[in-house]
């Protein structure tokens, strides 16, 4: 057992949790014990006084002095066994015990101050007592009574207690530490059982999942999270083999046609016309391949969140501005006209180049999707919370079930097959964009029900004026 595992330091904690606690206990135990014993002699002591003072009440007034000390010697034998008793009036010892040492004992207790008795341990001898001291005033006499209890027993057989706990702690130690080890070792068993399956795991076998434990506590909550990362892991890997095909596939035929026309240009001599054409094409596949190769750059550096922080404050109305002028020739030429709404400002947070290439991208794409006599209209708006932008045009529309799909990487509809190139990836990098900038994009209908209508809303800039 490795002693940084959890297991280990499980035990350890369980181990010095009870040690601490049975030590404390021990430690009450032992108090409580002693209270008890000392309390059972305090209750007998306090009983020989009132033995004392009813034995005064009764006899003092009958008898005189001299036979006051006969009665209290005969008392003093009578009550031997429960205490040893001294009992003194006017300076003269009424009773007295003969043991060893009594009147250095009796002299180092403290007088009491009041009519309560005063309770003291000190020792005759070498041998542990318990005394009282109680001053009595009876039939205007003066009386102070001492009176002592041996507390040999009970100090021997609370030694015998304290070692018995002292050789008990221990054991219960051991035990509690074989308990915790076996404790720990179940509750982490499912864990173990859990990283020995992940550890098994590799890129090939990401559809295996780990086993859940029934119920609902932590262990089972961590292999549910456990199979969660392993959906995603597959689904990404998934993700990431099917854009490496796409990119290939989409690669594949630039690159073919550059050979093709590379190698029919230099199959047998030709006129420089011929040549020149030759290159022409080849440098229209090559700036194919460039812009797919960014593009797919531009999304991997997006991916990576390593995309050089905006945070200038741009106006909406005056990118659309650019964009639709950028797009006029275009559309002339597909004879597509393109109308730009945009009366007020709308400020935003974000790059100027990303925002620009983000409207430019979607006026290209409602230009490419739009028949002759269509119209492409820029939208820019905004309120106190958002910032619109909204690009509609009159062209095939997308499909209900295929609106959200056209945001994936080189997905394209059947009809976006059939009629432009391209390898649908621009509202791709259009999502990538709106994201990095905590905005959302999406697709509706357009106008009636035709077209498209493509919708950005971005959280409003503040003012840099703005109280706020």
């Amino acid at each position: 057992m490795s002693p940084r595992s959890i297991r280990t330091r499980l035990t350890i904690w369980y181990v010095a949790v009870v040690a601490v606690t049975t030590t404390g206990l021990a430690a009450s135990g032992v108090w409580l014990a002693r209270q008890s014993v000392t309390g059972a002699a305090d209750a007998t002591l306090r009983a020989q006084l009132d033995g004392v003072r009813q034995f005064i009440e009764t006899t003092s007034s009958a008898l005189a002095a001299e036979d006051l000390v006969d009665e209290f010697h005969e008392y003093a034998e009578l009550t031997l066994g429960r205490a040893l008793l001294q009992v003194s009036a006017g300076g003269v010892d009424l009773c007295k015990p003969s043991t060893a040492g009594w009147d250095a004992f009796v002299g180092s207790l403290a007088a009491p101050a009041g009519s309560e008795p005063m309770f003291e341990s000190a020792p005759i001898g070498r041998d542990p007592y318990r005394a009282a001291t109680a001053s009595m005033v009876i039939a205007g006499r003066g009386y102070r009574v001492t009176a002592a209890v041996s507390m040999a027993s009970a100090d021997d057989t609370m030694r015998r207690f304290q070692w018995a706990l002292v050789g008990l702690l221990p054991g219960v130690w051991l035990v509690a530490a074989a308990a915790g080890f076996v404790l720990s070792r179940r509750a982490l068993a499912p864990v173990d059982r859990m990283t020995r399956e992940v550890q098994a795991l590799t890129v090939t076998q990401l559809d295996r999942r780990v086993e859940v434990p029934s119920g609902d506590d932590e262990v089972t909550r961590l292999a549910a999270t456990f199979n969660d990362m392993l959906a995603r892991l597959e689904s990404a890997v998934e993700e990431m083999a099917r854009l490496t095909g796409e990119a290939s596939h989409e690669l594949r035929t630039p690159v073919a046609l550059i050979r093709a026309t590379a190698e029919v240009a230099l199959s047998q001599d030709r006129p420089a016309a011929d040549y020149r054409q030759a290159l022409a094409d080849v440098l229209a596949h090559a700036e194919r391949m460039s812009d797919l190769v960014g593009d797919l750059l531009l999304l991997a550096r997006a991916d990576a969140g390593v995309e050089p922080p905006d945070a200038g404050r741009v106006d909406l109305r005056q990118v659309a501005g650019v964009a639709a002028r950028d797009a006029e020739p275009a559309a002339a030429q597909r004879g597509v006209a393109v109308e730009l709404d945009a009366t007020s400002p709308a400020p935003v947070v974000g790059g100027a180049d990303p925002l620009r290439r983000l409207v430019a991208m979607l006026v290209d794409n409602a230009l490419k999707y739009t028949n002759a006599g269509g119209v492409v209209r820029i939208e820019v708006g905004a309120d106190a919370a958002e910032a619109a932008l909204d690009v509609v045009d009159t062209g095939i529309g997308v499909a209900a079930e295929e609106r959200e799909r056209v945001f994936e990487r080189f997905y394209r509809t059947a009809n976006a097959r059939e009629r432009a190139d391209g390898a649908g990836l621009g509202l791709a990098i259009a999502r990538s964009i709106v994201t990095r900038y905590h905005g959302r994009i999406d697709l509706v209908p357009g106008t009636n029900g035709a077209g498209t209508r493509v919708r950005v809303r971005f959280p409003v800039a503040e003012s840099p004026d703005d109280p706020r």
